[in-house]
């Protein structure tokens, strides 16, 4: 069974606005783009990004967040249960990834970015919004 269909939510356009964090990721649109594959905008503090991230199977793509020569990536998504949702970011010239995992509540949304590997140590980024 695909967890997917029993989240209603993610079958329509839904916008995550974000406090500050140290991503500079001001919100995120999760979009369903086909059966399989979500269509996400990351809207930064100077630019917009945007990926496609694959059902259980990676997408990759060419998408620089911060260092222009970090500019091939792969995304896939899956559901840890009803309401959390987990995207993995695999950077292809870099050999690293991060974990985002929203979990979704009401109106509001909280979660976590886990990068595997980071110059001075890997710290989590937390995340703490409201779904619009």
């Amino acid at each position: 069974e695909v967890l997917f269909y029993s989240i209603g939510a993610f079958n329509e356009l839904q916008e995550c606005s974000f406090e500050e964090n140290d991503r500079k990721i001001q919100s995120i649109e999760i979009n369903r783009k086909t059966e399989n594959e979500l269509l996400i905008n990351f809207h930064l503090k100077d630019r917009m990004v945007s990926v496609e991230a694959g059902f259980e199977n990676w997408i990759t793509q060419e998408a620089v967040f911060d260092d222009p020569h970090h500019f091939l990536n792969s995304f896939s998504y899956a559901f840890k249960d009803d309401k959390t949702l987990v995207i993995k970011q695999y950077w292809l010239n870099m050999s690293g990834y991060d974990i985002y995992t929203l979990h979704f509540q009401d109106d509001s949304v909280n979660g976590m970015i886990i990068t595997s590997v980071k110059l001075g140590g890997a710290v989590p980024i937390e995340l703490s919004g409201n779904i619009q």
